[in-house]
């Protein structure tokens, strides 16, 4: 895809926005090809949908001013076409009988090709370096991941496998490996296993503050209203604090950015019983942006029949897009709880002493939860629930209930974090997914990661020590556990729930699955410090192969 990605870069994929409508031909899409037994994921430009023609001229086969790919018999120009789009040679395209080849090339120059229903034609931008739709066919719709929109200027390789796609290194079309995969993908290569890895939503929702206007159209003082401010202010206005306290209940209705003087300068505090210090709420779409003062002290614990109905710090309701940027959110019933259909972006806050939970998300909401602190909530960190999903990434979180829990339905991708020193470390339950990777596990007070219910989850990269279970597995759950360092566990470090691996009652009816783990050193009584003695580390002893370097599986779905 030179020039349009970078080798190397490390992209965010997006998948929530095709749900709406479908891509259209220009467009760079993310899909999956399965390859030498291996998962491979690719990002190219879509050049034709279903129904339409292909038709590739070559340069040595037609003169310079014709030679280009035409659709529908219209020769391909613009900006999102302006790229190599031939070779010296010409191509004829795998027909769909031979869609799953590798390398099917036919020779005729003159041949146009009509795309079947339920497949997209692709080309890599560098198509004279590229594997593609001339070489392996057309590309299956249910393969289809998103659209890449967010992009880091680095990479890390992995190795690839069906839970962990890997991407080559040469620019033939593959590019690079995405942070953020999908857990919708249609069919996944493990019957009821996740695939990769849960999507991310931008966290680039709004642009930046300073894009979006330069100046305040309105600065309110203490003593003045916000409120006031807010219903006279234009859409899209900019409207600042200054330094110093309000005590009122905020309601916006309307696309604003509402900025004050700093975290520690700017306080709006609850005035209303049982209402939230700022409530967002739209049945259409609008755009808020959210930064820079403290947003404290929700009047009272009495809430409705919805959270979103609570003296919250905040409650997101509706079709809003909000971005919540370096605020205080402190001693509320929530700190912020996000339902409807909304869209947030929550980074860079300080979340302490809520009642509830950190960060509520419900119904079908959306967000990325990104860079925050969050402490000594009364329940959980991250609570993500329903049909919600939720990217959290670089979070601190301790000394709360449950770190981060995703139950119900709903879906998370949970990268970077620290969690510590919680009642329990992260909880999957219900029909829950989640993919758990290279987070800082350490010291909560239950099991640093608890995956129950019949959900699933695949658990890879962690550092997971001194928790009383590093990895605790019940009811129905379907677990893939790779590369984790799970180490100084005060009872086992990785358990299932059978009556003889603890005082628990329950069994467990799930599978596990993974390899190149280091389970070890156990603090449990008669186990460490003395070396003398064996200490098992996993329960049942069936679990062994989780520290080998070949794959295994364990549970009554194992094939």
């Amino acid at each position: 895809m030179l020039p349009s990605i970078i080798e190397g870069s490390v992209l965010f994929i997006d998948k929530i926005s095709y749900r709406s409508y479908s891509p259209i031909p220009g467009d760079v899409i993310a899909f999956h090809r399965r390859e030498r037994g291996q998962v491979v994921l690719y990002i190219q430009r879509l050049i034709a949908i279903e129904r339409q023609t292909i038709q590739i001229k070559g340069c040595q086969d037609f003169p310079a001013d014709e030679c280009g790919v035409y659709v529908d018999g219209r020769k391909l120009e613009g900006a999102a076409f302006d790229h190599s789009y031939y070779n010296s040679g010409s191509y004829n395209f795998c027909q769909i009988g031979a869609a799953t080849g590798d390398h099917c090339t036919m020779s005729d120059p003159e041949t146009v090709v009509t795309v079947p229903e339920g497949y997209y034609f692709v080309l890599g931008d560098n198509s004279r370096n590229s594997l593609d739709s001339r070489f392996w066919g057309f590309v299956k719709e249910e393969t289809f991941f998103g659209e890449p929109f967010f992009r880091l200027p680095w990479f890390v390789g992995i190795a690839g496998s069906d839970h962990n796609p890997i991407i080559s290194r040469d620019d033939l079309g593959k590019t690079v490996r995405a942070l953020a995969q999908t857990i919708h993908t249609p069919t996944a290569p493990q019957s009821g296993f996740m695939n990769g890895y849960c999507e991310a939503w931008s966290p680039d929702i709004l642009p930046e503050a300073s894009s979006i206007q330069a100046d305040c159209l309105v600065m309110v003082q203490p003593g003045m209203s916000i409120q006031a401010a807010i219903d006279v202010a234009q859409e899209g206005a900019v409207i600042c604090l200054g330094e110093g306290a309000w005590q009122e209940n905020l309601v916006i209705k309307k696309g604003l950015y509402l900025k004050g003087a700093g975290r520690e300068k700017s306080v709006v505090k609850g005035k209303n019983e049982g209402e939230p210090v700022v409530l967002v709420h739209s049945s259409g779409a609008i755009e808020v942006a959210i930064e820079g003062f403290t947003i404290a002290d929700g009047k009272g614990f009495t809430c409705a029949e919805s959270p979103l109905h609570c003296p919250n710090g905040l409650s997101l309701d509706g079709r809003a897009r909000v971005r919540i940027n370096d605020c205080g959110i402190s001693r509320n019933a929530h700190g912020i709880v996000a339902g409807g259909s909304v869209q947030a972006t929550i980074q860079s806050n300080r979340f302490s002493g809520n009642g509830l939970h950190g960060i509520l998300m419900i119904d079908s909401a959306q967000a990325t939860i990104q860079s925050n602190v969050i402490s000594q909530s009364g329940r959980d960190g991250i609570c993500v629930r329903a049909s919600a999903q939720a990217t959290i990434q670089g979070n601190t979180i301790s000394g709360n209930g449950t770190g981060i829990s995703i139950a119900a339905l709903a879906q998370g991708f949970i990268y970077g974090n620290i969690i510590s020193a919680n009642r329990e470390g992260i909880y999957i339950g219900d029909s829950a997914r989640a993919v758990i990777q290279n987070n800082q596990i350490p010291g909560n007070w239950g099991a640093g990661i608890d995956a129950g219910g019949s959900g699933q989850t695949t658990i890879e990269g962690n550092t997971i020590p001194g928790n009383r279970y590093g990895i605790y597995i019940g009811d129905s759950a379907q677990v893939v556990i790779l590369g984790n360092k799970i180490i100084k566990s005060e009872s086992y470090g990785v358990v299932l729930g059978y009556e003889s691996c603890h005082s628990h009652t329950y069994e467990f009816e799930g599978k596990v699955q993974g390899s190149n783990n280091e389970i070890s050193g156990s603090w449990r009584w008669g186990c460490w410090p003395d070396p003398s003695i064996l200490c098992i580390d996993i329960c049942p002893d069936d679990l062994a192969f989780l520290v080998t370097a070949r794959e295994g599986c364990y549970g009554s779905s194992c094939n």
